[in-house]
C-alpha cells in the first residue's frame, strides 16, 4: 500500500508539482534544474482513483477484478479531463453484471441528448459569458485600469457562473459520453449556487471530489489526530482545514490554489 500510493504520488508529483516547488526553492537561493515535462491529461484524475482503489484493497472494501477490468476503471477517458472522479465500485461493478450491455439503445439516446445539452452550457452559455463579461474585465485590469465597484461585483459574479456552467458542462458531457459506452456515471453538481451556506454548497459542488475528501483525507486524518487528543471539536476544524487545503493544492500548483483551499476550509 505506501509503495503503491508512494508511486503515484511520485508521478503526480514529478509532472505537476516539480515546477512549483523548484520556483519557490529558487528564491532561497536553491536552483533546481526543471526539467519542463508536459503535462500528461488527466493525471490527478486517475492518481486520485488509482490511491483510492489502493486503499480500499488494504482495508477490503475493494471490488475484486481483472486486470482488463481494472485497467478499463483507471483510463476510461470521457471522465479523465475534468471529472466526475469515479470510485471503482462505481465502474466495476457495473461492466462484471451479467446484464451489462454496452450497445444499450436507451442509454445512447439518452447519451446523446445529455451530451448535446452540456456542449451548449459550454460554448454558447460559458464561452459566450467569458468572452463578453470576463475576458475584457480581467484585460483591463492586467493593463492596469482601475475597475468600479458595481462593475467588479457584475463581473466577479459573471465569472463565477462562467466556472459553473464551463464545469458542468464537462462532467455532464462525461455523462452523456459514458452511456454510449453503457456505463453510468455519478452527477457531478447540484444548482451549487442554491446552497446555504458552504457545507451545503460542497455537498452539491464537484460531489464526487467533496466524497473522495471525505472518504480518503478527512476521515483519516480525523482518525489519526484523535488518537493523540479527544478534542473532538478541534480535531474535526484541524482535519477540514487540512483537507481542503490539500484539495486547493490539487486543483493547481500554485499558492493561489493553497490560499483558496485553506479559505473555504
Amino acid at each position: 500500500l505506501t509503495l503503491g500510493i508512494i508511486f503515484n504520488l511520485s508521478l503526480l508529483f514529478l509532472y505537476k508539482y516539480f515546477n512549483f516547488f523548484s520556483s519557490n526553492l529558487s528564491f532561497i537561493g536553491l536552483n533546481i534544474p526543471n526539467p519542463e515535462l508536459i503535462l500528461p491529461i488527466g493525471i490527478s484524475f486517475y492518481t486520485f482513483q488509482q490511491i483510492g482503489y489502493l486503499i480500499d484493497s488494504r482495508t477490503g472494501k475493494a471490488t475484486k477484478s481483472n486486470i482488463f477490468e481494472y485497467a478499463a476503471f483507471v483510463s476510461f477517458f470521457p471522465q479523465l479531463i475534468a471529472g466526475p472522479i469515479v470510485h471503482h465500485s462505481q465502474f466495476i461493478n457495473q461492466i462484471k453484471n451479467i446484464k451489462f450491455n454496452p450497445f444499450n439503445n436507451l442509454y445512447i439516446a439518452n447519451g446523446i441528448l445529455i451530451f448535446v445539452v452540456a456542449l451548449f452550457k459550454k460554448v454558447i452559455i460559458a464561452d459566450t459569458i467569458s468572452r463578453i463579461f470576463v475576458e475584457p474585465f480581467y484585460e483591463n485590469i492586467s493593463s492596469g485600469n482601475l475597475a468600479s465597484a458595481i462593475t467588479t461585483w457584475i463581473s466577479t459574479s459573471f465569472y463565477s457562473l462562467q466556472i459553473y456552467f464551463d464545469f458542468s458542462a464537462y462532467s455532464e458531457m462525461a455523462i452523456g459520453l459514458g452511456l454510449l459506452f453503457g456505463i453510468t456515471l455519478p452527477i457531478n453538481f447540484n444548482s451549487p449556487f442554491q446552497a446555504k451556506s458552504l457545507i451545503d454548497f460542497w455537498s452539491r459542488w464537484n460531489i464526487t471530489l467533496t466524497s473522495f475528501i471525505s472518504e480518503y483525507l478527512y476521515l483519516p486524518i480525523l482518525k489519526k489526530l484523535s488518537q493523540n487528543s479527544k478534542n473532538l471539536f478541534n480535531n474535526h476544524i484541524y482535519s477540514l482545514i487540512i483537507s481542503m487545503t490539500i484539495a486547493g493544492f490539487w486543483h493547481g500548483a500554485s499558492w493561489k490554489f493553497i490560499i483558496w483551499g485553506f479559505i473555504h476550509g
